[in-house]
């Protein structure tokens, strides 16, 4: 029989604890042993457990006999018992499985090939726990070595990236596919598109904005940027309310704002009584209604963690906790230029351009879109027309080059007290990575913090 030598390449060893508490780490020799005698019996089965590499395996043997037979598979479509007996001759392997007799006893003892798949299904189980152990091992082993070298945050992050970079989704494939699901798999989306009158990505609630954009998508990077007073942070806040409101969590990092300020936003736009009211205390026979959005408000699956000048792979650490526990739909920075970089000193420019890939790395990292706020430079201010251009974003070039979607927030009102557009905005978007730009004219209220579109704000009045 195939010996039992443990095949420990995933793993640091192959027992877990002390010496006086050792456990044998997740394994299945049965389900091992069923697989290979499946696919050395049919080698056709070996196209439904391709997605295992010999690392999966627990006993080493056991990889080396796999790796054998998914070599000549590729190369040659097919193998049998002679041919691999010559191949693991000629890499040296044929005594590390036993020799030729072991492969004999393997093919007796397998009456069928039938379950390769349910087989290769546990093996490939044990191996992520497995891994799973390791990278946690590794882990406590930085939290011990750590003492002053690195803060807690960063050492959390490292840990739940090690976790992350395991790989769980390798027997999700289909496989190659005709084109022709392909085509019927858009026709089908965008036949639910035509029935439903909704965009395939996350809706921001706001329709002109959803019409240009197509909604948020998955794992996209969004940056919203105006200069100050524009109202990025009211917007911001409408979108993350409406997004709550058709069911989808939202994480708000704050970097400026408090808890009890994002909550009276959010009220106010919610209720339509002035910002300015909760602050002053002069409510009045608001009472009542203010009370009706707090409840509101509070129901809806929002968090803010409004703690000041976080470092990104804070932002990534929180988040990614927040995901084990909650589903979050979307993540809002505001605003990445108080966020603090990851190192202090050196040049400016660099530590901007480094803070910018780390943000812009989020989406996929976290697997959600992620809608960050930027101020504008300055340079608005001396043009005869103030509406924000790309070379108008700050620091750093990265924004424009890698954002998938670059968002301008206007409001004439702002320079001109005689405009014609009071109580409107232009959402403009410059950058659309894959789809179009565009203009969307709202209805925007900074006194209630409330963006709608224009028709939505007719029918309410």
């Amino acid at each position: 029989m195939l010996t039992s030598q443990g095949f420990t390449d995933t793993t640091t060893s192959g027992v877990v604890g002390q010496a006086s508490d050792l456990q044998l780490m997740p394994h299945s020799i049965e389900a091992e042993q069923g697989l290979l005698g499946a696919v050395i019996i049919d080698p056709a089965q070996m196209l439904e457990v391709s997605y295992l590499t010999a690392k999966d395996f627990y006993l080493r043997n056991n990889g080396y006999l796999y790796d054998a037979m998914w070599t000549l598979f590729r190369k040659h479509n097919g193998y049998d018992y002679v041919t691999i007996v010559e191949y693991l001759n000629s890499s040296g392997h044929l005594d590390d499985v036993g020799g030729a007799g072991a492969l004999s006893d393997l093919i007796a003892t397998t009456p069928t090939s039938y379950g390769a798949p349910e087989y290769a299904a546990i093996v490939y189980r044990h191996s992520i726990s497995r891994q799973v152990i390791d990278q946690c091992r590794k882990s406590t082993q930085e939290a011990y070595k750590n003492v002053t070298s690195r803060s807690g945050d960063v050492l959390v992050s490292d840990a739940l990236q090690r976790l992350a970079g395991i790989d769980t989704t390798k027997n999700v494939s289909n496989g190659p596919q005709p084109i022709s699901t392909g085509v019927n798999q858009l026709l089908d989306r965008m036949e639910a598109i035509e029935q439903t009158g909704q965009v395939a990505g996350l809706q921001t609630g706001i329709r002109k904005l959803d019409a240009i954009l197509g909604g948020f998508g998955e794992q996209k990077f969004y940056l919203l940027a105006g200069r100050p007073g524009m109202g990025k942070s009211a917007l911001a806040l409408q979108i993350a309310c409406n997004v709550a409101q058709k069911g989808s969590g939202v994480l708000i990092f704050s970097l400026e704002m408090t808890a009890d300020e994002i909550s009276a936003r959010l009220m106010s736009s919610l209720c339509g009584v002035p910002y300015d009211t909760f602050n002053k205390g002069n409510v009045g026979d608001n009472w009542k209604v203010i009370l009706n959005a707090g409840a509101r408000i509070a129901e809806l699956p929002l968090e803010i963690d409004a703690t000041p000048a976080l470092k990104i792979s804070t932002i990534r650490s929180i988040s990614q906790k927040a995901m084990l526990s909650n589903q979050i739909g979307l993540v809002i920075i505001d605003h990445v230029g108080i966020a603090k970089p990851e190192r202090s000193g050196g040049n400016p420019y660099q530590n901007a351009s480094d803070k910018a890939d780390a943000i812009m790395a989020l989406p996929k990292q976290l697997g959600c879109p992620v809608l960050a706020l930027s101020q504008l430079s300055r340079d608005v201010e001396s043009r005869a027309d103030k509406r924000p251009q790309l070379h108008d974003l700050r620091d750093s070039g990265k924004w424009e080059e890698n954002a998938d979607a670059v968002i301008f927030l206007y409001r004439d009102e702002f320079y001109n007290d005689d405009t014609d557009l009071r109580n409107m905005a232009e959402i403009s978007i410059r950058k659309n990575r894959g789809g179009k730009r565009g203009i969307a004219s709202v209805y925007a209220n900074v006194a209630t913090n409330r963006f709608c579109d224009l028709v939505t704000e007719r029918t309410a009045l």
